[in-house]
C-alpha cells in the first residue's frame, strides 16, 4: 500500500500540520505536527509497509488501543487516531529530548541517572501489565527522554499484545532479537519477557554493551565489563534466565532488588528520582545534623566561595534563605564584590546564582560530604523560610535527597500526603515516603511507612493495589524478628485481616483477630488497641453476626479517652463508625445515627476527607431504614462533595449505588440506571467484585438483564 508523501507544511486534517520528519523504524514513520486547535507539538506515526489498508488500519488500531490502555506518566501518552487518504495514523504525545538510544552514543550516563531510568520504566510496565497489555519491544530506541534525560517515557506499543484485542496469545512475528526473551522463538508474550527485555537493557546501561548468547534460546552471560556487585549480578542473571518460571514474579520486583543491591534504594517506588551518584562515595551522613555555621563545614574555603556554594544549589523565590543556610549574615562587601562580577543578583535578603558559567563550578572545590552538607543545609533553610505548600516540600526534598537525607525527604512527603487533595496523589506521596525509608539496618520506619499506605490503599477499596505494600511488609517483619506484641506487627496484622475480610473472607478474618486479641496487654498502645477491636468488629458485622460485633464494640463507643493524641481519636472515630454499622444492621437507627454523628464529627474535625464521606453514607443509610427520603438525599449529597474532591475510590461506586437506590424509591429508574452503570464501570476498573451482587439486584429493579 502507498504511502502518502507528507511533507512540511502538510495538513494532515483541520488542526494537524506537519513540521519536520522526526525518525523513522521498521512498523513507522514518525513526524512532529502542530496541533493549530490546541497550539501544542505533537507526534504522528504513519505505518510503512503495509500490505493494505485493511491491515493498516487494524495495526494502528491495535496499537493505538493498547497504548491508550495504559495511562502513566512515563509513558507517552496517545491522543488519538486519524486517517490521510486511506493510511491511517496515530496522534501522539511529542517528548523533546530524543531517544534512549541516542543519549547513549554519547558519554556514558551515570549510575545514579540509570536508576533512575529503571525505576521509571519498571513502574510504567508494571502499570502496563496489571493493565493486561504486554509491551513485546523494550528497547532503548522505544524509550523517549524529556527534561534533559532525567526523566523516561515509554513508546511504541506497535508490538504490544494486549488482553482484550484478542491478540494475547500470538507468537511475536518479528522484533529485535538481542532484546527477546528465548521463549518468544515459539510461544506467546508474557510479562516475563518484559523484564528479560528490561534486563538486556539494564545490562546495557550498566556496563556500555549487551549481554551475549551463542543461540536465541540461551541465556545471556553478562559482559566483562560489567562493574557492578554480587548482588547486582545476580538479580540481573536471574531476571536474565531462559525460563520465564525462573525469573522475579514481576518487572516491578526485579528492579526493586537490583537498585538496592546497586546501593540506589532511595530510588525505588513511582516517579521517584534524583541526581546522580557518586558511586565510590559511599559515606553515610543521613542522620547528621547541620552545623550551627556552615563555616565549620566548609573550612577553608572563604566567605565568598561559601557564598556561591549555598546559591548554587539554591532555589529562587526564598527569601532570607541564604541567611539561614549560612547560620549567619553573609558580610555585605563580600555580596557586592560578587554582584559586581556578575556571579549573583538580587538585593536585601534575596540573592540568586547569575553567572553564565555552570553552578557545578562554584561546587568543584567541595568534597563529597562537604557538599552534602550544603545541601542539607539549603534544604532546612527552604523549609524555614518558605511558606507551607507543595513547591516549597518539593524543593526542600530534592535538596535532601542530594544530602542522603532521606528520612527528612519521607518526612516531606508524608506532610505532602497529608494536605494531598486527591486520594491518587495521597498515595503517590505515601509511596514516595516508603521508597525513601527503605533500610535493612533500620525496618522501624519503613514498616511504620507501609502501615500507613497500606491503611490508606485499603480505605480507598484498592485491594490489588494493597497487596504489593503488604507483602512486602510482612517479609521485612519477617525478617526484622519484631515482637508479637510489637505496635508495627499487630498493625500489619489488621491490615492483613483487613483485606482478607474485604476479599470475601470475614469469618477468617475475624478468627485471626480474635487470636490476636488474646495476646494484648494493657501496655499496647491506645489507638492500636482501638484499631484492632473495630477491625475485628467489623469483620464480625460483615460475616453477619452484628450482635457480637456490638458486644464487642459497645465498652467501648462513649469513652472520651480525653486528651488524646490523633491517632487515637481517629481510632476511636473508626471504632464508632463499626458500631454504628452493627447497630443498623440490628435496626437501632437512632442509636446508630448518633455513633455515626460522633464520627463525622470527629473526622471533620482531623480533616480526614474519607473518613467523613464513610460517616455520612451510613447517616444516608440510616435515613433511608428511617424511611426519611429528603434526609437521606441530604447526607449523599454532602458525600457526594468530599468524594468528587478525592477522585476514583471504592466509596464512589458505593455513593452511585446508594444515589440510584433513592432515585428508584423516587420513581426515576432510568436517572438511576445511569448511577448503576457508574458504580459497575468503578467497581471494574478497581478490580472489585463484592458489590456485583448489589449491582445486579438495582438491575433487576430498574428491569433490566443482571448482565445488562
Amino acid at each position: 500500500m502507498p504511502q502518502p508523501t507528507l511533507r512540511p507544511g502538510h495538513q494532515l486534517n483541520h488542526a494537524l500540520k506537519i513540521e519536520r520528519v522526526l525518525g523513522q523504524g521498521g512498523m513507522g514513520t514518525v513526524y512532529l505536527a502542530h496541533d493549530e486547535l490546541l497550539d501544542r507539538r505533537v507526534a504522528v506515526k504513519v505505518l510503512d509497509h503495509v500490505a493494505d489498508a485493511e491491515t493498516a488500519a487494524l495495526k494502528t488500531l491495535l496499537e493505538g488501543r493498547a497504548a491508550a490502555r495504559v495511562v502513566h506518566p512515563h509513558v507517552v501518552a496517545v491522543h488519538g487516531i486519524g486517517d490521510i487518504s486511506g493510511v491511517p495514523f496515530i496522534e501522539m504525545e511529542y517528548v523533546e529530548g530524543g531517544s534512549l538510544r541516542q543519549q547513549l552514543r554519547g558519554d556514558p550516563p551515570g549510575r545514579g541517572l540509570v536508576g533512575t531510568w529503571l525505576a521509571q520504566l519498571a513502574s510504567a510496565l508494571t502499570t502496563a501489565h496489571e493493565a493486561g497489555v504486554v509491551h513485546c519491544d523494550v528497547k532503548p530506541e522505544n524509550v523517549m527522554l524529556k527534561n534533559r534525560g532525567h526523566v523516561a517515557k515509554l513508546a511504541d506499543f506497535g508490538l504490544a499484545r494486549s488482553q482484550t484485542d484478542g491478540r494475547a496469545h500470538e507468537p511475536l512475528s518479528h522484533g529485535t532479537m538481542a532484546y527477546l526473551a528465548p521463549e518468544l522463538l515459539e510461544g506467546p508474550p508474557t510479562a516475563a519477557s518484559d523484564q528479560f527485555a528490561l534486563a538486556v537493557m539494564a545490562v546495557e546501561l550498566l556496563a556500555g554493551k549487551r549481554p551475549t548468547r551463542a543461540r536465541p534460546e540461551d541465556m545471556p552471560e553478562l559482559p566483562k565489563e560489567l562493574n557492578v556487585p554480587e548482588k547486582a549480578r545476580e538479580a540481573l542473571m536471574r531476571a536474565l534466565s531462559a525460563q520465564p518460571t525462573q525469573r522475579f514474579s514481576s518487572t516491578a520486583v526485579f528492579v526493586d532488588v537490583l537498585l538496592r543491591a546497586l546501593g540506589l534504594a532511595n530510588l525505588r517506588g513511582p516517579l521517584v528520582g534524583m541526581p546522580d551518584v557518586d558511586p565510590g562515595d559511599t559515606s553515610k551522613t543521613s542522620s547528621e545534623l547541620p552545623v550551627p555555621m556552615l563555616s565549620i563545614a566548609l573550612h577553608p574555603l572563604g566567605v565568598a566561595d561559601q557564598v556561591l556554594a549555598v546559591l548554587a544549589v539554591m532555589p529562587s523565590g526564598y527569601p532570607g534563605a541564604l541567611r539561614e543556610a549560612l547560620g549567619t549574615v553573609a558580610p555585605p562587601e563580600v555580596l557586592a564584590e560578587l554582584k559586581r562580577a556578575g556571579q549573583i543578583d538580587g538585593v536585601a535578603d534575596e540573592w540568586r546564582w547569575a553567572s553564565p558559567q555552570p553552578r557545578e563550578s562554584a561546587l568543584r572545590r567541595l568534597t563529597p560530604r562537604q557538599r552534602r552538607q550544603v545541601c542539607a543545609r539549603v534544604a532546612l533553610a527552604v523549609e524555614t523560610c518558605g511558606q507551607k505548600r507543595e513547591s516549597t516540600r518539593e524543593d526542600a526534598t530534592r535538596l535532601y535527597l542530594a544530602a542522603r537525607r532521606l528520612r527528612d525527604a519521607a518526612r516531606l512527603a508524608q506532610e505532602s500526603a497529608a494536605t494531598a487533595k486527591t486520594a491518587l496523589t495521597r498515595d503517590h506521596h505515601l509511596a514516595r515516603a516508603v521508597a525513601l525509608l527503605t533500610s535493612q539496618t533500620e525496618p522501624a520506619p519503613w514498616l511504620a511507612a507501609l502501615n500507613v499506605r497500606i491503611d490508606w490503599l485499603l480505605a480507598c477499596g484498592w485491594l490489588a493495589a494493597a497487596r504489593g505494600p503488604l507483602a512486602e511488609a510482612q517479609g521485612v517483619m519477617a525478617d526484622s524478628g519484631l515482637a508479637s506484641t510489637d505496635p508495627l506487627r499487630l498493625r500489619l496484622n489488621v491490615a492483613a485481616a483487613r483485606l482478607r475480610a474485604a476479599t470475601g473472607d470475614p469469618q477468617g478474618a475475624a478468627h485471626g483477630l480474635a487470636r490476636i486479641m488474646g495476646h494484648l496487654s494493657e501496655k499496647t498502645r491506645l489507638a492500636v488497641r482501638l484499631e484492632l477491636l473495630t477491625a475485628y468488629g467489623a469483620a464480625l458485622t460483615a460475616a453477619g453476626q452484628a450482635e457480637p460485633a456490638w458486644t464487642l464494640l459497645a465498652p467501648h463507643v462513649g469513652h472520651a479517652y480525653a486528651p488524646t493524641p490523633d491517632e487515637a481519636t481517629a481510632a476511636l472515630a473508626e471504632l464508632r463508625l463499626a458500631a454504628a454499622d452493627a447497630r443498623l444492621r440490628l435496626n437501632h437507627t437512632d442509636h446508630a445515627a448518633l455513633l455515626a454523628g460522633q464520627a463525622l464529627a470527629s473526622a471533620e474535625e482531623l480533616g480526614d476527607t474519607l473518613l467523613a464521606a464513610r460517616c455520612l453514607l451510613l447517616l444516608a443509610d440510616v435515613a433511608r431504614a428511617m424511611a426519611q427520603r429528603e434526609r437521606q438525599g441530604q447526607w449523599l449529597a454532602r458525600a457526594a462533595k468530599l468524594l468528587q474532591a478525592l477522585g476514583p475510590t471504592e466509596l464512589t461506586g458505593v455513593w452511585h449505588l446508594r444515589q440510584a437506590e433513592l432515585l428508584l424509591e423516587n420513581q426515576q429508574p432510568w436517572v438511576a440506571l445511569g448511577h448503576v452503570e457508574r458504580a459497575a464501570a468503578c467497581f471494574a476498573v478497581l478490580g472489585l467484585t463484592r458489590h456485583d451482587a448489589a449491582v445486579a439486584a438495582l438491575r433487576a429493579a430498574i428491569g433490566l438483564p443482571p448482565t445488562g
